[in-house]
């Protein structure tokens, strides 16, 4: 994992399987807790609204981390030695463990509490808007389309940034 030449830096495929994979685990908790905890607790229109805030953001991620798996896994070159530095790790870490915990705590707070609807609604919205705007830098960053350029001494396409 950690290296000489590779000390203060992660590799690259363990950042993003472990953003990918915990983040889509929270959003598809976050969901599950929604028919669990508040289809009972809510009339439906506003149990769909609730699940519609939640499930696009969760979808977006889940497609670039499942692409980026089935593109690693159907034999393409990978990037396995590509390094990322830990100040990106950490704070990717950060906003992604933050943003889906958030999710997932204020659907469970939400539960039995008595609250409107409503403000469960703008909670939702206001952190999948917000934090939702970093996470999505991060997903980019690392799942994001690469376009191929031609290498000069090749007459295959690379893929670059």
């Amino acid at each position: 994992m950690f290296g000489k030449e590779g000390a203060g830096h992660l590799k690259l495929y363990i950042i993003k399987n472990l953003i990918g994979f915990f983040f889509v685990g929270l959003h598809f908790m976050a969901i599950t807790l929604c028919f669990v905890l508040l289809k009972g607790e809510m009339d439906q229109t506003d149990f769909h609204t609730v699940v519609l805030i939640v499930s696009p953001v969760m979808i977006v991620y889940t497609l670039a981390y499942f692409r980026d798996v089935a593109r690693n896994m159907m034999g393409r070159p990978t990037s396995d030695d590509e390094r990322v530095i830990m100040s990106f790790v950490v704070l990717s870490c950060f906003f992604s463990v933050f943003f889906g915990v958030y999710v997932v705590w204020t659907i469970w707070n939400f539960s039995g509490s008595g609250e409107s609807p409503d403000t469960l609604k703008l909670d939702l919205a206001l952190v999948e808007v917000f934090a939702g705007a970093f996470v999505g830098l991060i997903f980019e960053t690392l799942f994001g389309y690469k376009r191929p350029v031609q290498n000069p001494a090749s007459s295959e396409p690379e893929a670059v940034e």
